[in-house]
């Protein structure tokens, strides 16, 4: 893990809330994480989806902004297993193609909101934010689908 995906937990009193920024394009999630840790937040990086489950709960991020497509376990699968072992975890999809829904509703229904690449660093930020606010999943439209 380079320094820029970042080594905080969030937890405490005064401590950042910890993102967890799961995409397999190294450029997305390195930047992803420096520009959170700019805004704030400590962030920490994974390539996989494996990657990311293998951690456990000792880190448990206050929201995730997780890939959509990415090869072998994708974001809906990972949605899947993280909604079996959490319950409840604020999820920021993102993808760079449009947007497409998963065949189980009440998954989709666990995103928080979904962007598509290249998205709006402020809209990003924004659901993010209100993610964490929230402390568990919403209605993808409260976070809006956005074009920029």
């Amino acid at each position: 893990m380079s320094k820029t995906e970042g080594d905080s937990a969030a937890g405490g009193r005064g401590q950042a809330p910890l993102v967890a920024v799961v995409d397999d394009d190294s450029g997305v999630r390195e930047a992803l994480c420096w520009w959170l840790e700019a805004h704030g937040f400590a962030a920490k990086g994974y390539a996989t989806g494996e990657e990311f489950l293998a951690c456990g709960d000792a880190e448990r991020p206050a929201c995730v902004v997780l890939d959509l497509q990415m090869p072998s376990l994708g974001g809906w699968q990972l949605m899947q297993q993280l909604r079996a072992r959490t319950g409840s975890l604020p999820v920021v999809m993102i993808s760079g193609s449009p947007r497409s829904a998963d065949p189980n509703p009440e998954l989709e229904s666990a995103v928080f909101a979904f962007l598509e690449k290249p998205f709006d660093d402020a809209v990003l930020l924004d659901c993010i934010r209100a993610a964490i606010r929230s402390g568990s999943p919403g209605p993808a439209e409260a976070g809006s689908e956005t074009e920029t």
